[in-house]
């Protein structure tokens, strides 16, 4: 059965979806409301798709630990290409809605980017809604750039060469992290 005929995919991605259809149930709708439903069909649809991603041997993590504002510790992942140091650096924030997703399911994710690019990434472990509310997801991603801050010259990372990114809901992190730290950075020069 395909159950993506209502849309217009690329064939290589309809190809891929109905793989994954084939093989697993129909989708079920959770109840409104039911997060923890929602959380769990989103992480077995990353666990899905990292299982069957290609391996980037060369890519190389460490895991490094920081502190939020609130005293909460928050996983880091760094992820380097053999070891090299372009000099700039990524601080990242995964997607999944700020509900589901982690470290290891976008595993697959960050060894690509840094594959594909050199450039090293720092992925952050924020916490989740709706056990954290409000600020809490951006304040855990921005602890990871003032830690990345921190430690930029024993990773090799010139300072002044950080950027922040994310995937899907890690996008608007990402942007809330760059508002805050707007304070911290010289203005540019012409």
């Amino acid at each position: 059965m395909n159950h993506i005929t209502a849309f217009a995919f690329d064939p290589e991605i309809a190809t891929a979806l109905n793989k994954r259809f084939a093989t697993s149930p129909p989708p079920v709708a959770p109840e409104r409301g039911d997060w923890k439903k929602l959380r769990e069909l989103g992480n077995e649809n990353l666990d899905y798709w990292s299982r069957h991603a290609p391996l980037f041997p060369d890519i190389q993590t460490k895991t490094f630990h920081t502190r939020a504002n609130d005293g909460a510790d928050i996983e880091l992942r760094w992820y380097s290409r053999n070891g090299e140091i372009p000099g700039s650096a990524i601080v990242y924030a995964h997607g999944g809605g700020m509900l589901f997703g982690d470290l290891d399911k976008y595993d697959c994710v960050m060894a690509e980017y840094v594959h594909a690019t050199g450039v090293p990434f720092l992925a952050v472990q924020y916490r989740l809604v709706p056990e954290f509310c409000k600020s809490t997801a951006v304040e855990d991603v921005f602890a990871g750039l003032e830690w990345l801050l921190e430690h930029a010259d024993e990773l090799g990372v010139d300072a002044d060469r950080i950027a922040v990114m994310g995937d899907s809901s890690g996008a608007g992190l990402a942007a809330g992290v760059a508002i805050i730290a707007l304070p911290l950075r010289t203005p540019l020069k012409a």
